[in-house]
């Protein structure tokens, strides 16, 4: 692919992306259950939030930059993991090129300090990656009381129920869209990703 054809590739990603915030809501995604989430992944992890930055990247295409600190690896590594991931994913910048960066409004938005479970696509020619599923694949841990549970932004809807019986159990618990226990959704990750 010629530069200039990748050029205007990335421009019309961008301007499908960068849609406005009512605009972004309106898109369709279709529902992926956990198994589907795991099976698309590269990689999966449990994670902090260290720092979060915009700006543009080499080939001047809007960017946010994540690091991580990674707490449980669960998919994607051979021998050891790192201890930090950072994560690009496109950005949003309306105007020219000394307009501000923000954050594409159909991808997750993280906070320093956050912790999450992320199901991330493979890095794109370019270093993009995104959650499987944009908010589907984003699992944000809240810690209440020394039990820590997952939700992901869309409330858990898209897990469904699975014919195992660990599925069964973290799809019942997940039934009326509320928040699954950290280690049962552990669990439960790790049985998919084993699983032939």
């Amino acid at each position: 692919m010629t530069r200039g054809r990748r050029t205007r590739l990335v421009v019309l990603v961008l301007l499908l992306l960068g849609l406005p915030a009512g605009a972004a809501r309106a898109v369709t995604l279709l529902p992926l259950d956990l198994a589907q989430l795991t099976g698309g992944a590269d990689r999966i992890f449990v994670g902090r939030v260290e720092t979060v930055a915009t700006g543009r990247d080499g080939n001047g295409v809007p960017a946010v930059w994540t690091t991580f600190t990674v707490e449980q690896p669960l998919k994607g590594w051979t021998g050891s993991p790192p201890g930090h991931v950072t994560l690009k994913q496109l950005g949003a910048s309306f105007g020219g090129a000394a307009a501000p960066v923000v954050p594409n409004a159909m991808l997750p938005r993280y906070r320093e300090g956050e912790a999450v479970v992320l199901f991330v696509h493979p890095d794109s020619a370019l270093g993009f990656t995104s959650p499987v599923g944009f908010g589907q694949g984003c699992f944000r841990i809240d810690e209440r009381d020394g039990a820590r549970s997952v939700e992901n932004d869309v409330g858990n809807a898209n897990l469904a129920p699975a014919a195992t019986a660990p599925g069964r159990a973290l799809a019942n618990r997940a039934a009326s869209g509320g928040p699954v226990p950290l280690a049962t959704f552990v669990a439960r990750v790790q049985a998919l990703v084993a699983a032939p």
